[in-house]
């Protein structure tokens, strides 16, 4: 089971690194817009700088959203990010999932570009997803109990189903749209192998209250 951090601020990913916790980074189109606004910089700007901070490390995942939504455009985006970005990381091509861009999405695999299909919120596209290929399927935690739909039960049902069957095995479930840092918990028991996770949440989840409160009793009785 892997964490990764979702969020586009080098500053905010360095910080999380630094704990030792993570393997890898998301990002998305509203996380780097925020990002470009505040330093006046462009899309290929900033994936730049995530990029060059990323490969002086051992191998992260990487994933980047394509901003095209015209079939031709996004292979071709999604190639030039390939030759751009894919130097000592293990890059991954976010693909929001639809019906319109399976064909998209068969192309890059075809043409040997990891693909990760995002915004997935329904049984049927993990199933798809994992036979066509794709190196990550991304659930949206948040998203789906929203419309009041079963995350852990969908994902715990694919997980088996990828395990179990014929299906492609490479296939990883990742979980986003993490909006409590209890989420994280509930994804990795039901089966997801990576969960993302905004800043904010890690230092939730890495202390505990009576963590601290058994600490504290041993440091009071060491130095009284």
């Amino acid at each position: 089971m892997k964490l990764y951090f979702d969020g586009a601020d080098i500053a905010e990913f360095n910080q999380i690194n630094n704990l030792g916790v993570i393997s890898g980074i998301t990002t998305n189109l509203s996380f780097c817009k925020k990002i470009m606004k505040e330093k006046n910089i462009s899309y290929l700007d900033l994936l730049s700088l995530i990029h060059k901070e990323i490969s002086k490390l051992n191998d992260f995942s990487l994933s980047f959203q394509l901003f095209n939504t015209d079939p031709s455009k996004m292979i071709e985006e999604a190639e030039e990010y390939q030759n751009s970005f894919s130097s000592n990381v293990s890059l991954k091509i976010k693909v929001p999932f639809s019906n319109d861009n399976c064909f998209v999405i068969s192309e890059l695999i075809k043409r040997g570009i990891k693909v990760n299909a995002t915004c997935v919120t329904g049984f049927m596209q993990g199933v798809v997803a994992a036979n066509m290929g794709c190196s990550y399927i991304s659930y949206f935690w948040g998203k789906m109990t929203d419309e009041d739909i079963d995350p852990k039960s969908i994902i715990y049902d694919v997980k088996n189903l990828i395990e179990k069957n014929n299906l492609n095995k490479s296939s990883q479930i990742l979980v986003g749209s993490i909006r409590q840092p209890q989420v994280i918990s509930e994804a990795i028991k039901c089966g997801a192998d990576i969960v993302t996770t905004q800043f904010q949440n890690f230092s939730k989840f890495l202390s505990q209250l009576k963590s601290d409160e058994a600490n504290m009793l041993f440091q009071n009785d060491w130095n009284s």
